[in-house]
């Protein structure tokens, strides 16, 4: 009867198309998820676990585009072929919540931020359910769930209550520097201060990227050229109180960790050139001729002598270089538009007036004589300090020029006509291709380019080598070695409403103290009015005008802690037995970033529900591997994500983790073992002149040219990223609705390989169609042939093997292969088939699978086992070929002898000149090329 009924389904399965069947397929397979709970995950320390997770989404208001689904299906795939391996696999998916848009658009449209966000939420969801994804319900959050961020402020204040101890190269408790100083006899606002100064959160005046408009600080990765990513509003360098977290402590560690994780070697690079660390030389410059005693590297004298001597000077100016053998040959000094004392460099109104054009401009382009004139402390060469377009605006902010050995100083040389002084020889190879000697090139330096830095010949004054005078002008007094980075401290305020609150009180003086934790979460007030009040220097924040919330009686607990108290100010308390004196303080009325809640949701997704901790150490050690002695740098099996987020995401997750991991609360040095970047998906986009896009149905082609339809603007078409911003995105309910999703997701996987960028075509989503029709038509025999089994096998291995290393088109593309040779299987055979297919064609091998009779989902069932299977070839084809061309293929017995494959040849070919039989790698005949 079971047989009968089984029969009798596929019969109906085949008179049916697969467009037709589809809606019924889909139907099923997420009716008998939900019902049997298949995409739920529980520890279970009977079977290893695998952990796979996407970069954080941002929900916004337009959703989900066609581009956004290439990496939430692969890792789909991916989370889903571990799991038929056997392996208990956590996927997840959260949404990072907060953020600048949703408040610009609560500024635009008066609708408060946490609606939008739950209905962008909402819509999100529903479309990554359409997709067939196999995340887990019960373990998504978002960043502005209270519950969530809670935790996101606790580990805040473990920041602030940490400092980096430089001889352990570990964050360690503030309480224990407390206890030293105190030992010192520090106490009070002494105290206080020397705290402040090693906190790994702490408050400074810090020059920032102000957007006036948006009424906020933006990220560097937030401005384009001078103006905000969103709204293309102007941005300013301006000084502002901000909270700063000190990961330039951790830069070291960041760095050396690189080497052993499972990344992609760009990504690795560009961290690494973003931390920019870099051994060499700071040098002091001076307006005046400024002597002291040299000595020995042995006896450098205290710092506060030359910071005496820089103090007492009305101009000095600091500049960091990896090659300090050069300075005998620096002729000018170059500093950035936004060198902290541009200001006093700036003698003439000309050049004050340049400034005031140019400051603000953050890709100007020129430069400028200040003025001003430094000293060489080597030789006492008077130089001239120029406001120039290449100089960096990091470090130092200041470079001395050596135009004989620098490719950019030479070149501003020759604008203003410089002195070129060689100081090292060049190198062999530059001196034979200009036939020139060493002393020649000395005399005649400008007549040739600049040969680069690389040379380490003799000095051509004094014949010392590089390491020689470098050991000698160390012993300048204004000379240093110093360790230097790109890297600088994050700044960890924004100016606006939607984002978490700071955990932390602030006193009449301005000094901070954090919260205790159970009065966790510190949520936001109700607000109706989201805008900044920029208009004046001292900024008002949202936050700031609900007094209500902001203002507030506190005690403080100690010299690091306070508690917020319903008594009037002045009064008493007791608290377990000790009286406190109630203060008048304000809340804490910056926000944090939006990439505060994305640095450590990855824990989250480990331990959901726990509302005593972020992530129980239990629950981390099982996930990660541990309590299966997986001995793993990181914590994360798979993450993956686009490229755009390579460094600032990923440097941000790693310093938290790192914080964390110091102070025991995390089990892994590292947060992500193994990291992807899928490529992008590629579309059409239209601009007009002035930068706005515009929706390609909102446009119209005449001829060669593009227009609005609307309004007839002209525009132009470019193929690039599908995104919200160029107003592209094809939402995947289109594809859904009319091919069905398998047919999208196999054609996602399909279209190359997944690290390429690659173009969207819609028609070829069709292919897969056919494909599937092809999947569902199998015809059921009673047994199956030597060359279908050995053919399956093959396929097996290089479906297993690509699925390991993300080469899912490959994969798709031999499971294709294998169903265009063999349509005819059997039951046995097509389980196997449909079970190494399910990963991308979720609904149509679950429904199949149940069909067969399969018991549960497919995905509890087992991956087929690679056999030693020696293919059975009961015939050839050969193909005869006349001077190279084709002519016929024809069908023999493997053991034909070559006399005979000849003997035909010359049926075909009366006069041939010469025939020659070439065999595959088995030793086989398959061409016979005829020459005449």
């Amino acid at each position: 009867m079971i047989l009968y009924i089984f029969f009798l389904c596929l019969g109906i399965m085949r008179d049916m198309s697969y467009i037709e069947k589809y809606r019924e397929i889909e139907k099923f397979a997420k009716e008998f998820w939900q019902k049997n709970h298949v995409h739920e995950s529980r520890i279970d320390f009977a079977r290893e676990p695998e952990t796979v997770f996407d970069f954080f989404p941002y929900p916004s208001g337009i959703g989900l585009h066609i581009g956004h689904t290439l990496g939430y299906i692969a890792t789909d795939v991916y989370a889903r072929y571990k799991r038929l391996l056997g392996k208990n696999v956590l996927f997840a998916m959260g949404f990072d919540s907060f953020g600048l848009p949703a408040e610009q658009f609560a500024i635009e449209t008066g609708v408060h931020p946490e609606i939008t966000t739950k209905q962008n939420i909402a819509n999100m969801q529903k479309q990554l359910n359409i997709l067939g994804l196999m995340h887990d319900p019960n373990r998504t959050f978002s960043t502005t769930d209270k519950d969530y961020y809670k935790w996101t402020q606790w580990i805040f204040l473990q920041l602030y209550n940490s400092y980096f101890d430089q001889v352990e190269n570990k964050a360690k408790p503030i309480s224990e520097l407390e206890k030293k100083l105190l030992q010192d006899g520090l106490d009070g606002k002494q105290l206080y201060d020397a705290l402040s100064l090693n906190r790994l959160a702490y408050l400074d005046d810090v020059e920032v990227n102000w957007c006036p408009k948006l009424g906020t600080v933006l990220s560097a990765e937030e401005v384009i050229n001078g103006l905000s990513e969103r709204g293309n509003h102007p941005v300013y360098k301006k000084k502002l109180r901000q909270w700063v977290l000190r990961i330039t402590a951790y830069a070291q560690r960041l760095l050396e960790h690189l080497d052993d994780l499972d990344w992609p070697e760009s990504v690795k690079e560009m961290q690494r050139n973003w931390i920019g660390v870099s051994s060499g030389h700071e040098i002091v410059f001076f307006e005046h001729i400024v002597e002291l005693e040299p000595f020995s590297v042995a006896q450098i004298p205290e710092e506060n002598q030359v910071k005496e001597v820089c103090d007492q000077k009305p101009l000095s100016l600091k500049v960091f270089t990896t090659r300090l053998e050069m300075l005998s040959g620096a002729t000018f000094c170059a500093i950035n538009i936004h060198h902290p004392d541009v200001l006093r460099f700036c003698k003439t109104s000309q050049v004050r007036e340049f400034l005031e054009q140019n400051r603000n401009n953050e890709n100007f382009v020129g430069s400028v004589f200040t003025g001003t004139y430094m000293y060489n402390p080597i030789n006492d060469r008077k130089m001239p300090v120029y406001i120039a377009d290449y100089v960096v605006d990091y470090g130092t902010r200041a470079v001395m020029g050596v135009p004989a050995h620098d490719d950019r100083d030479f070149k501003f040389q020759k604008q203003y006509g410089i002195e070129i002084i060689p100081v090292i020889v060049p190198d062999k190879e530059y001196l034979k291709v200009h036939d020139i000697t060493a002393q020649e090139y000395k005399e005649n330096i400008e007549q040739y380019d600049v040969f680069g830095k690389k040379s380490n010949e003799l000095l051509l004054f004094n014949r010392r080598t590089v390491e020689q005078e470098i050991a000698e002008l160390e012993k300048h007094p204004f000379v240093k070695r110093k360790i230097n980075m790109k890297l600088r401290d994050w700044i960890f305020s924004r100016q606006r409403y939607w984002g978490e609150p700071f955990p932390i009180v602030l006193d009449e003086n301005g000094c901070a103290y954090a919260l205790e934790v159970d009065q966790l979460p510190v949520q936001l007030p109700e607000l109706a009015d989201f805008k900044n009040d920029c208009e004046s220097d001292e900024i008002r924040k949202p936050l700031d005008k609900v007094t209500k919330w902001c203002d507030v009686n506190f005690v403080k607990l100690d010299i690091s802690t306070a508690r917020i108290v319903d008594a009037p100010a002045g009064s008493e308390i007791d608290i377990e037995g000790t009286k406190y004196l109630v203060c008048t303080g304000k809340r804490e009325t910056n926000t944090m970033p939006n990439w505060a809640g994305s640095c450590w949701y990855y824990l989250r997704y480990m331990d959901p529900a726990n509302a005593d901790e972020f992530a129980s150490l239990d629950a981390q050690k099982y996930w990660s591997g541990i309590e299966h002695n997986h001995n793993k740098l990181g914590m994360l099996d798979l993450y993956l994500g686009g490229a755009e987020h390579a460094v600032l995401h990923l440097l941000y997750a790693r310093f938290w983790h790192m914080v964390l991991y110091d102070l025991n609360k995390v089990v892994t040095p590292e947060p992500f073992a193994r990291l992807f970047n899928q490529g992008m998906i590629l579309g059409a986009a239209y601009s007009d002149a002035n930068g706005s896009y515009y929706a390609p149905n909102d446009v119209v082609k005449n001829g060669n040219e593009w227009s609005v339809k609307a309004t007839g603007i002209s525009v132009v078409q470019t193929i690039g990223k599908i995104g919200k911003r160029y107003k592209n995105g094809v939402p995947p309910e289109e594809i859904t609705d009319e091919y069905g999703i398998d047919a999208l997701r196999l054609y996602m996987m399909y279209l190359g390989p997944l690290e390429q960028s690659k173009p969207w075509d819609y028609s070829a989503i069709k292919g897969m169609v056919r494909f599937l029709e092809k999947i569902i038509s199998v015809e059921i025999i009673d047994q199956d042939s030597a060359n279908a089994l050995y053919d399956f096998n093959e396929t097996l291995k290089k479906v297993q093997q690509d699925c390991h290393e993300l080469k899912f088109n490959t994969a798709i593309a031999a499971i294709i292969i294998f169903i265009n040779e063999h349509r005819k299987m059997t039951k046995e055979l097509y389980a196997k088939l449909i079970t190494i297919l399910a990963p991308f064609a979720v609904h149509t091998c679950e429904y199949i699978h149940a069909q067969l009779g399969g018991q549960g989902s497919i995905f509890d069932s087992q991956w087929p086992v690679i056999e030693s299977i020696e293919k059975q070839i009961k015939s050839i084809n050969v193909v005869f070929t006349v001077n190279g061309k084709k002519r016929c293929v024809e069908e023999y017995d493997p053991s034909v002898e070559q006399n005979i494959l000849e003997a035909r040849a010359r049926e075909i070919v009366q006069d041939a000149k010469k025939i020659v039989v070439i065999k595959d790698n088995n030793g086989l005949p398959k061409l016979v090329n005829i020459v005449v």
